[in-house]
This record gives C-alpha cells, sequence and structure tokens, in this order.
C-alpha cells in the first residue's frame, strides 16, 4: 500500500489519513486504485 502512495503524494496522504481513521473500506478503494 505505501509503494501506492508513492505515486499519489498529496493525494495519498489525505486518502491514507481518511481510511486509517474510517477503517478498512476505504483502504480496499485505495488499494485497488493501486
Amino acid at each position: 500500500i505505501e509503494k501506492c502512495f508513492e505515486h499519489y503524494n498529496s493525494t495519498a496522504s489525505v486518502a491514507y489519513e481518511l481510511l486509517k481513521a474510517d477503517g478498512t473500506e476505504v483502504k480496499f478503494d485505495v488499494v485497488q486504485h493501486g
């Protein structure tokens, strides 16, 4: 997952914080885009 965020620096940083606070549903969403 972290490798994914290297490509999405600004957006992923925010999305990562949101998915950590929200749970796993958003997590899977982000992983799919990666």
